[in-house]
């Protein structure tokens, strides 16, 4: 013990050390309530303050993705849904405008063969007609290259 306070003795500590001690560790203390709490709640708080935006930062982006993907989902659908209404009204268009097709080409087919009953008929008339004067033609002929 003694080598401790010679110790003491030789870096200039004397009688008062122990009032230097009881003075530091009260004003510790004091300052420790007043400014070290306060400086350790501010850091907490503006640590958990951070942290707490971050996390809440993440569950918003989170939150933003489920949305971006429903609405993608809702976009996908609704797109479909248009191009089934397209699909059906098309297909309405195409049944329509071949009926209306068939219907001309078959008016315009029973047309045609009306028609060209009727040439073949005058065609046919004009051949009996032809035939029916073919004798007399011969006759004539004949008697022209005998005569």
């Amino acid at each position: 013990m003694e080598q401790i306070f010679d110790i003491f003795k030789s870096l200039g500590a004397d009688g008062t050390f122990v009032h230097q001690f009881v003075v530091f560790v009260i004003a510790f203390m004091v300052l420790k309530n007043i400014f070290f709490n306060k400086l350790l709640f501010v850091i907490k708080n503006r640590e958990d303050n951070t942290t707490k935006l971050e996390e809440n930062a993440n569950d918003q982006f989170t939150e933003a993705e489920k949305l971006a993907e429903k609405y993608k989902l809702e976009i996908d659908k609704a797109n479909s849904q248009a191009l089934g209404k397209f699909q059906k009204n098309k297909e309405a268009i195409l049944k329509e405008e071949g009926e209306k097709l068939r219907t001309a080409e078959s008016r315009i087919n029973s047309d045609f063969n009306a028609k060209r009953d009727v040439f073949v008929k005058e065609v046919a008339e004009q051949r009996t007609a032809v035939l029916a004067k073919a004798p007399t033609l011969s006759n004539s002929l004949v008697d022209k290259l005998t005569s």
